[in-house]
């Protein structure tokens, strides 16, 4: 009976969804940053099993298909109007081309229904919401500004709450809201999150506020930081902007996230040099400032400095699983099917992780896949150069750190990155 609720429950917010498209937009943004923590908090309060904590988790699915239906039905209705004329890009053949490449790999592998869809899910989806949020702001352009507003006001907690776990609160702290006492070996998709992470063998915390892990804490400030720092290069100074690029680049070195604050360190000195002849003193004051961060880490975090860098025990494991996986994609270079490697495969019990998001794509569509996918990026980028406005520089700067950090994490498969990404 409660599954039957929650069934229908979920169908109303689809249809809600397409006819207030602009509204569940903004809820959707207001809920994301706190996504994993109400999940956690939620099975804890109510006692909900798996299976009713699964259907729960698609509500930011539903609401973005009914966002997309709605989009649809109001383009064919108004496609006359030359105002509201959609401008395919050369990228958008390449996303075509790579859907039914993994359309494609479902029919040659033979995959369930449960495999096809989670493996489009984690796939795809980043894609998916790129698409939906261009044919959105085709109706609603003058909101963009609205809604950076609630994505930099919703980020203030996440960002206030992750500094508050490092420094003041105890590292059990979450564990009265549903998390669980201590980290796994390995994920599981039915067990609480932790209430937090070591770093290594050290004592310090690696934050993770409301997210279900400080990797995807570090893919959240990636996007935010960048997006706050077109605003702080803008005409129009923003203070919000300022405060938030700040609390955001805390955060991230609190996550002690390598992946991430290497994809940071490339974006910001890529996005440095685009403005060094027109602001020199943002160029030097960014190089400064990494320096500055460099010298105090090392002076704060001297005696844990092996483990940030080095991080033995969790390098090995990062190293076997890539080098699985890249033996397995020797010998099948058309790919194994979809939801056999990273997030998706533990959602159909199968589990197997490559730690890397282009080896993941690899073995589940082969090599022509993955090619597809890495000529849309790079079309992607140079469609948003020819634009040369600061926005569209920023926001290549973000899908550089973002691509880097998917070199050793499955980072574009996150549910939640992909919508922020996508946007």
């Amino acid at each position: 009976m409660t599954n039957l609720i929650t069934y229908f429950s979920l169908a109303g917010l689809a249809v809600f969804s397409a006819i207030k498209k602009y509204w569940l937009i903004v809820a959707l943004f207001c809920v994301l940053p706190f996504y994993a923590f109400l999940i956690t908090f939620s099975a804890h309060i109510f006692n909900l099993d798996f299976s009713q904590l699964e259907l729960i988790r698609l509500f930011k699915e539903l609401i973005m298909f009914g966002v997309f239906a709605g989009l649809i039905y109001q383009w064919i209705k108004n496609r006359k109007n030359s105002n509201l004329k959609f401008e395919f890009q050369i990228s958008d053949f390449f996303i075509v081309l790579y859907l039914i490449i993994i359309l494609g790999s479902i029919f040659v592998h033979g995959s369930s229904l449960r495999e096809a869809l989670f493996g489009i899910r984690y796939d795809f989806f980043f894609l998916f919401y790129y698409f939906i949020f261009r044919l959105f702001f085709l109706f609603y352009k003058d909101k963009s500004d609205s809604l950076i507003k609630i994505i930099f006001w919703t980020s203030l907690p996440v960002f206030v709450f992750a500094i508050l776990q490092f420094f003041v609160l105890p590292h059990n702290f979450l564990e009265q809201f549903g998390y669980a006492k201590e980290a796994l070996s390995q994920f599981d998709i039915k067990g609480a999150i932790p209430a937090f992470q070591l770093l290594g063998n050290s004592n310090l915390v690696r934050v993770h506020s409301f997210f279900s892990g400080p990797n995807q804490l570090a893919a959240y400030s990636l996007v935010i930081i960048f997006l706050a720092l077109a605003k702080v290069l803008g005409k129009k100074r923003d203070i919000l902007a300022y405060f938030v690029a700040t609390l955001g680049i805390i955060t991230l070195i609190l996550t002690f996230s390598r992946s991430a604050i290497l994809g940071f360190i490339i974006g910001i000195l890529i996005l440095s040099f685009i403005n060094i002849r027109r602001r020199p003193i943002f160029g030097g004051i960014v190089l400064g400032s990494i320096l500055a961060i460099l010298l105090l880490g090392g002076l704060l975090f001297r005696e844990q400095l092996y483990e940030i860098v080095v991080r033995p025990s969790s390098s090995g494991w990062h190293l076997a699983y890539f080098q699985d996986g890249y033996k397995l994609f020797l010998e099948n270079p058309f790919g194994i099917g979809l939801s056999k490697v990273g997030p998706a495969s533990q959602w159909t019990n199968q589990a197997m992780v490559s730690e890397s998001f282009y080896l993941q794509i690899a073995l589940e569509v082969g090599f022509f896949g993955l090619i597809i996918f890495l000529s849309f990026m790079i079309l992607l980028i140079w469609e948003l150069a020819r634009h040369k406005t600061q926005i569209a520089y920023t926001t290549i700067c973000t899908i550089i750190a973002i691509l880097i950090a998917s070199l050793f994490l499955h980072t574009l498969a996150d549910g939640i990155l992909a919508i922020y990404v996508g946007f």
